[in-house]
């Protein structure tokens, strides 16, 4: 199975010793290199945060200005620590004043795809998946006294009734922060000096502030598991392609109604590490459950 890449111009991410754990989400960082070679985080001026629950699933979007204070044009390393489970969903970087997406490309492509690209000075931006689910990116061109903007998001299930939770946690203040929530049956956001804008709460949950520094948790319940209710989402690629996902409870006269017995099964099979927490064992008895 060829490793997934992705060109923004280019992000390539791939496995390095990944294995099992837990680790709670956090707000990224950009770390350079100052004159004596040592990493400063540089300034983050304005933070976003969109979050959407669809069912029992809840994608965030990250969206960062950061602003390099120094005389120096620099290569920055963005580092992403995502929760047990979670999976990238979007990433673009600031290319000409704007944020370009990702596009899929093989992974041997990217990595010579980086190194051409930043020799022509544009973002290559190479990211890498490693252990305990954190992503760390190389991001090429910084320029000097110029602020670089990137955004990523990140999909992960919330089943078994589990709330979201998302550390909202900085060193140093921020310029503007925003958060907006969207389809939850409950959030919270207990953090000082940051603002409740006036709207409709059970709908939709939006906060800001300016020059605030950050240190609370962001709290929300899916408005779908509460209910205990069907949810769809449905999304189209960029092929033109459509996916979606049907969430509920199925009918009691579904598992009673008879079924015809499938002459020509084909099974297609997720062996990606993913899927390592599924529940094989029921995966197994629903699949022999199909062809007795």
């Amino acid at each position: 199975m060829k490793r997934a890449a992705f060109l923004a111009s280019v992000l390539v991410w791939w496995g390095a010793g990944i294995h099992s754990a837990r680790a709670e989400v956090a707000v990224p960082s950009l770390t350079v290199k100052d004159e004596g070679g040592r990493e400063m985080a540089l300034e983050l001026r304005d933070l976003s945060v969109a979050v959407r629950f669809v069912g029992g699933f809840a994608e965030t979007v990250l969206e960062m200005e950061y602003f390099n204070r120094t005389k120096r044009r620099q290569e920055g390393e963005f580092v992403l620590q995502l929760p047990e489970g979670a999976t990238v969903s979007t990433y673009a970087l600031e290319i000409d004043g704007a944020l370009r997406p990702a596009v899929s490309v093989e992974a041997e492509k990217a990595r010579f795809a980086y190194e051409s690209i930043k020799r022509r000075m544009v973002d290559p931006g190479l990211v890498e998946r490693e252990a305990e689910n954190r992503y760390r990116t190389r991001i090429f061109p910084i320029m000097p006294e110029s602020p670089k903007r990137v955004r990523i998001g990140y999909v992960q299930w919330l089943g078994g009734g589990k709330d979201y939770r998302f550390p909202l946690s900085h060193e140093g203040r921020i310029g503007r922060f925003a958060c907006e929530v969207t389809g939850a049956a409950t959030a919270g956001l207990p953090i000082g000096g940051v603002k409740l804008i006036p709207g409709d709460p059970p709908e939709t949950w939006r906060w800001s502030a300016e020059g605030i520094s950050l240190d609370g948790v962001l709290t929300a319940r899916s408005k779908a598991l509460a209910a205990g209710g069907t949810a769809v989402f449905a999304e189209r690629t960029p092929s033109g392609d459509t996916h979606f996902v049907v969430q509920g409870r199925m009918p009691e006269e579904w598992k009673s109604a008879g079924r015809r017995k499938p002459e020509h099964p084909r099974l297609i099979w997720d062996a990606s590490g993913s899927g390592r927490n599924r529940d094989r064992a029921g995966e197994f008895a629903v699949l022999n459950g199909l062809w007795k």
